[in-house]
């Protein structure tokens, strides 16, 4: 699992998932899994990161990612800031996965920015060692709520399933884990499919697509390509385009049409972020998703976007996790919540 973000603390009223700590600060367990407590039973406990871990950390970084990856000066800071706890898991000889929490200056809000286990002792525990212990430090720290961004659907923020493209070292083990997982075929790792990627699709249980790829001169490939990026079907999707330019600054790449001006596939860029839009057909059909999208003036982009033609979810106001937040519906249906770090 990897969560990551450039932005320090943004809690999203959707796409999130929060334990909250209220009880557990008082010094309750937490009661660990049946697999966790096994792997408990026969290796060291997880304990805090060191200087000394950065080359395992390292190793774990490049083999569970193939885009994205934290670098040695990133671990080196996330390792000594009073704002973040790294936690590893070891075995005798080396460290074998790890979890970075990264904390709200502004708040008691934590947030697990990144957990990655080495691939190959995947399935013996260590990410529920890993994440148990995340909790607890939190715990530890007084953090009222402890947040990645997922959820459950309720009234106000329905169950919206996306389409989710993920790249990764080998699309073949990766689709056959989602199988043994619960998830259901679309296809099986190809070579033939038009982006030039070996590229497997998937249904998981909650509705969300899965678009499983390894780069292969992928063209255009934005700089910095990142290991998960949003992809909307959309109808008419070539109105996208400029709805996104006008309202968010942002930049079209590589857009490639039909004969018939139907977008097959464009990547967009904004900020220092991406995603992919095409036309909906046959069984991508349109999912309107939650967005989540930091930029340097909140009030200026909510503005642009009720110009453009949205509809209000919320008017710029101060959050009390310090950001300045709003949040507008777009003509496809789909859900933008625009926020700007105050740096409270």
């Amino acid at each position: 699992m990897d969560h990551r973000s450039n932005e320090p603390g943004h809690p999203l009223p959707v796409a999130r998932l929060q334990w909250a700590m209220g009880r557990a600060c008082s010094g309750s367990p937490l009661a660990p899994d049946p697999i966790s407590q096994q792997y408990a039973d026969r290796h060291p406990p997880v304990r805090l990161g060191t200087s000394a871990d950065l080359d395992d950390l390292l190793s774990i970084e490049n083999r569970a990612f193939s885009c994205d990856r934290i670098t040695r000066h990133g671990f080196s800071r996330f390792v000594l800031s009073p704002r973040t706890i790294l936690m590893v898991q070891e075995q005798p000889s080396r460290c074998v996965g790890y979890v970075l929490l990264l904390f709200h200056p502004a708040g008691r809000i934590a947030r697990i920015y990144s957990l990655a286990v080495d691939p190959l002792v995947r399935g013996a525990g260590v990410g529920c060692r890993l994440l148990s212990a995340a909790v607890r430090a939190a715990q530890v720290r007084q953090a009222a709520v402890l947040r990645l961004e997922v959820s459950d659907g309720n009234e106000q923020y329905p169950t919206a399933p996306a389409a989710i493209h993920l790249y990764v070292d080998d699309p073949d083990a990766t689709y056959a884990r989602t199988l043994q997982a619960g998830a259901t075929s679309f296809y099986a790792p190809t070579d033939d499919h038009p982006s030039g990627d070996r590229w497997g699709a998937v249904k998981d249980p909650f509705g969300n697509h899965w678009y499983i790829a390894k780069p292969r001169g992928w063209t255009p490939r934005p700089e910095g390509l990142r290991s998960v990026q949003p992809y909307l079907h959309l109808r008419e999707a070539h109105k996208m385009i400029p709805f996104l330019e006008a309202v968010f600054g942002a930049e079209a790449t590589g857009v490639h049409k039909s004969p018939q001006g139907a977008v097959l596939h464009a990547t967009i860029r904004i900020g220092n972020a991406t995603l992919e839009i095409d036309e909906a057909h046959g069984e991508f059909q349109p999912m309107p998703c939650h967005l989540h999208v930091y930029v340097p003036d909140t009030d200026a982009v909510y503005a642009r976007a009720m110009a453009a033609g949205t509809t209000s979810i919320e008017a710029p106001r101060n959050a009390p996790y310090g950001d300045r937040a709003a949040g507008v519906k777009d003509a496809w249906g789909n859900s933008w919540f625009i926020a700007t770090y105050l740096g409270q």
